[in-house]
């Protein structure tokens, strides 16, 4: 979105622009869906998503840009082909918080270097959108100090670039956590837990970090040979 056309849409671009000039300043928003396709029982341990830098437009030096998780997946109705300056979901003056987050996740430092991956860390957006059962998942991304007296424009690669493998990326991590258990209690007839004593072993504490149902299975041995107690 463009701050100078502001009722102007930009969807079907090629690149996408992160600009800050005083009334000038450009903001780009970014969807991903199918984060549900993670496997049903994993936890999400890390996301990133990452633009491939091309060309450093206007102005030179490191500026920091930063990503915000936009938490309206309908964009207040709007979509890729309507979105402008105007109706953008986080507000013109980025500060709609029932719609966006306002702190941000992440912030990259971008220099003059081109042709390279810039990624943001994006995780606890796309495991709260996931532990709601969201399909999608959405971001805003801008200036740290907009309205500069004089250009700072970034342009990277969009959905709609040619080169596939050179189209934003959202990277997810995930895996299967393992339970945990503190050390049983076993007790004995006499206390010193031979085999011809009667022996009583005690769980005492279970703990699955995604909240799986556990059932405890106690594997006795005697002379090599499992007794195993489902």
């Amino acid at each position: 979105v463009y701050e100078r056309f502001p009722n102007t849409n930009y969807g079907g671009r090629v690149f996408l622009a992160i600009k800050s000039l005083s009334n000038r300043n450009s903001r780009t928003y970014i969807q991903f869906g199918n984060i549900s396709g993670v496997p049903e029982g994993n936890t999400i341990t890390n996301a990133e998503m990452c633009l491939y830098y091309y060309l450093r437009r206007q102005g030179s030096g490191d500026r920091n840009v930063s990503i915000y998780h936009v938490l309206d997946d309908t964009f207040d109705g709007q979509n890729e082909g309507t979105i402008n300056w105007n109706n953008q979901v986080c507000g013109p003056n980025f500060n709609d918080s029932i719609d966006c987050n306002l702190t941000a996740l992440d912030t990259e430092v971008i220099g003059d270097t081109e042709d390279i991956w810039v990624c943001w860390n994006v995780t606890e957006a796309v495991k709260a959108d996931f532990e709601d059962s969201d399909n999608r998942v959405s971001f805003a991304l801008k200036d740290d100090a907009e309205g500069s007296a004089t250009a700072q424009q970034f342009r990277f690669r969009s959905r709609n670039y040619g080169v596939a493998e050179l189209r934003p990326v959202l990277n997810i991590t995930y895996e299967n956590l393992m339970p945990t258990h503190s050390t049983p209690i076993l007790n004995s007839t006499y206390g010193t837990n031979y085999s011809d004593e009667n022996l009583t072993c005690y769980n005492q504490s279970t703990f699955d970090p995604e909240n799986h149902k556990i059932k405890n299975i106690f594997n006795w041995y005697n002379n090599n040979y499992s007794y195993a107690v489902l």
